[in-house]
């Protein structure tokens, strides 16, 4: 066991989970863990490793939980007034066997002058079994009280009605995961649900939920799988659902019944459901998940095959009576409904038990050991070598087992060419035939699979045909936007072209006045003469005040083609370059085509290839059946010699 501990004297919330060695058994001290990191603050969770079956991981976790049970209930009676006092609420899930079951009772192995001193280096003076344990097992069907734990004081019952279901919003929640993902059956589950709850309100706004109570509607399981085979129960109230996904849901409550018969009452309107909830520490729940299992009965097996390992052997002899009571408690059932369950001998068995165990059965129902047909139904077979089998199922149809123990010199170095002589030829040719069937069907796979990726890619490139198709409307579009600018701007041009005349009438004039300026500056400056270009310049300015409006929309319209000038260059410069993508948009498209073209060429070769591969894969196939069919031959159809096993 590892325990992490970072530094020990900074652990606040600590609890002591064992004894820390320090070289062969001289104990260094005690070991804690940080509450914290179990209980929620900074995690939740414990992992603890160990080799499996021993049943040391079980124990460990039990003992944590003992240890959690009395730190809650010290610091209960130390603080009891603390406003976040530490609650534990042990559930156990029993999955194997019943061991759990005993907790509550002392183990065999205690010593307490061994064991005690250990004990009490873990603050435990007084250490006792749990107590005041609360035990619950699945209900019988037809009955109603729990299924035999082992116990002399029988667990509790547990089970639900249709009833309970809807009062507890669990009807969603008895389909499988892969079901309620499927948005058309969790909406025509929620619908029934819905149909069949009924809601009250209470006055502090708490919302019940109960089954609804009229006649017309179910009120047991069974009743609502009957409910559900009426057709005109899906017309009138769940038209709008398809018929096929009303029927799977019909078939997986059906089936959810029938494997949970027991714990999902069929005929009865009240069950015992879990309530597992507490407000305040309490003593440990155990919980049994493993008469839940069967797995034999839930799919219809005719044959169970056990792969080796079925005795520990390092077990001793009590522990291998406990195992053989577990394999007649479990198995017994399957046995006497006539189907057969095959074991062989792995490396950890129990040799001489395991040999023991067969002579044993052999001996209460004998068989021949030179039969070569069918054996029969109903038995535990045993192979401790290896062994050639031809069982016949319930509809009569014949199936050969060749079972191969483990490998050790005990089984197969004694008389090698008796107990290879007839597995080891037939089984090499169906392994040659299954390994070339092999072959074939992953080729078949590799093909399909290059045939999706194909189909993948033309998609693909389908995708990037549209998308430049669409880039080169909208460069067309844009082009004929250019070109109607365009236009405009050369109508502009010629609108303004007269002002541009009047506007180098209007320089020359400025010209000239600047000039006689010029040559009136040079005159004497007479009062005469000044009178006299007094009166001209009058005379000017009245000129000018005339021609100044003219001169402002001269202005404006130079201002205006200096732009529209400036636009057209932009525009034509912007022309070139849209005539350049469209070529290059051209180029790709013809790339494009010729890449499609090919991709098209490949699609139909792999079409061919899959076809003949189809066809190799039929032809396959029948050589294998008639393979099968000569082996069931009594003598050889070539050669007329007789076959044997």
């Amino acid at each position: 066991m590892f325990l992490g501990i970072f530094v020990f004297d900074e652990i606040e919330n600590s609890l002591t989970v064992g004894l820390i060695k320090n070289g062969g058994n001289v104990v260094a001290g005690p070991g804690v863990i940080d509450l914290d990191y179990l209980l929620g603050v900074n995690g939740g969770h414990m992992n603890v490793n160990g080799v499996a079956g021993r049943g040391t991981k079980s124990s460990y976790l039990l003992f944590v939980i003992y240890q959690l049970l009395r730190e809650a209930r010290r610091r209960a009676t130390e603080y009891p007034s603390e406003p976040n006092p530490l609650m534990v609420v042990p559930i156990i899930l029993n999955v194997k066997g019943y061991d759990l079951f005993f907790i509550d009772k002392w183990s065999r192995r205690y010593r307490s002058q061994e064991h005690l001193a250990d004990w009490q280096a873990l603050n435990v003076d007084n250490p006792q079994p749990f107590e005041n344990v609360t035990f619950y097992a699945p209900q019988m069907p037809g009955g109603n009280i729990a299924v035999p734990t082992g116990r002399s004081d029988n667990a509790q019952a547990y089970s639900w009605s249709l009833a309970n279901i809807i009062e507890q919003g669990l009807f969603s929640y008895l389909f499988a995961d892969n079901d309620s993902i499927n948005d058309n059956f969790r909406a025509l589950a929620l619908d029934l649900e819905a149909y069949l709850t009924r809601e009250q309100v209470t006055n502090d706004g708490h919302i019940n939920l109960h089954l609804c109570n009229d006649q017309a509607r179910p009120q047991t399981f069974q009743e609502l799988l009957n409910w559900l085979d009426d057709s005109q129960n899906y017309t009138e109230h769940f038209s709008s659902h398809h018929l096929a996904t009303w029927k799977k849901l019909r078939r997986k409550l059906g089936l959810l019944v029938n494997e949970g018969n027991g714990v999902l009452r069929r005929d009865d309107s009240n069950g015992h459901p879990l309530n597992l909830g507490r407000r305040q520490t309490s003593d440990p729940i155990v919980v049994d998940l493993n008469a839940l299992a069967r797995v034999p009965y839930k799919y219809q097996v005719d044959v169970m095959v056990v792969a080796g390992d079925l005795f520990s052997q390092y077990n001793r002899l009590e522990e291998l009576k406990a195992a053989m009571g577990d394999v007649n408690r479990i198995f017994k059932p399957f046995l006497l409904n006539g189907d057969t369950i095959l074991t062989i001998s792995g490396n950890h068995d129990n040799e001489a038990f395991f040999n023991l165990l067969r002579f044993a059965l052999d001996l209460v129902n004998p068989i021949d050991p030179k039969q070569t047909g069918v054996r029969p139904r109903g038995r535990l077979y045993l192979a401790a070598q290896p062994t050639y089998l031809l069982l016949e199922d319930k509809a009569g149809q014949q199936v050969q087992f060749v079972l191969m123990p483990y490998p050790t010199s005990a089984r197969y170095l004694k008389n090698e060419k008796t107990q290879f002589g007839l597995v080891i030829p037939k089984l090499s040719l169906i392994i040659e035939k299954r390994e070339y069937l092999a072959e074939t069907e992953k080729k078949i796979e590799q093909l399909q699979l290059r045939l999706e990726q194909l189909q993948n890619e033309l998609g693909k490139v389908e995708t990037r045909k549209k998308s430049a198709e669409k880039q080169v409307e909208e460069l067309a579009k844009a082009i004929e936007q250019l070109q109607d600018e365009s236009t405009a701007l050369a109508n502009r041009i010629g609108e303004l072209a007269p002002l541009l005349e009047k506007l180098s009438q209007w320089e020359l004039l400025q010209a000239k006045l600047n000039k006689r300026e010029q040559e009136l500056a040079k005159l004497p400056l007479d009062l005469a003469q000044t009178v006299k270009q007094a009166q001209e310049r009058d005379n000017q300015l009245a000129e000018l005040e005339k021609v100044l409006p003219w001169l402002q929309q001269l202005a404006r319209s130079r201002s205006d083609l200096a732009e529209a000038l400036n636009k057209k260059q932009a525009a034509s410069e912007q022309l070139e370059s849209l005539d350049k993508q469209i070529q290059e948009h051209q180029e790709k498209n013809k790339k494009l085509s010729v890449n499609i073209e090919t991709a098209r060429e490949k699609e139909r070769n792999l079409s061919h290839e899959v076809t003949r591969a189809k066809t190799e894969y039929q032809a396959v196939r029948k050589r294998r059946d008639r393979f099968e069919e000569a082996a069931h031959q009594p003598s050889c159809e070539l050669c007329g010699q007789e076959i044997t096993l």
